[in-house]
């Protein structure tokens, strides 16, 4: 089993603040989007939701009371909710991206 399996399964049975300060605490960061996949891909339906901060996660929690949280710094901002095969990408990211292939495209 891979580390970000090993995370994953421990995502299940701890809360998410105490491991995610473990993962930085062990410079175990960037295995982040691994372990979302690790938590996709289990037959567990609640969603997982990536967010820039705590505060983030505190503010989507009553949105989103039965999901797993996870802390992604490369989001920006916002947040990017997956459940299966649902996507609902609401990342300040996404949208900045978008932004800037718009304007560079309109100048050609």
């Amino acid at each position: 089993m891979s580390l970000a399996q090993n995370y994953a399964t421990l995502l299940k049975e701890v809360p998410v603040e105490n491991v995610i300060e473990y993962m930085k605490k062990k410079g175990h960061l960037p295995l982040l989007p691994r372990v979302m996949r690790a938590l996709l891909s289990a037959k567990d339906e609640r969603a997982v939701v990536a967010a820039v901060d705590d505060t983030s996660v505190a503010a989507l929690t009553t949105r989103f009371p039965d999901a797993r949280f996870v802390i992604d710094s490369r989001i920006v901002g916002g947040y990017l909710m997956r459940r299966g095969a649902q996507v609902i990408d609401a990342t300040y990211r996404r949208a900045l991206v978008t932004m800037y292939k718009a304007a560079t495209q309109s100048r050609a």
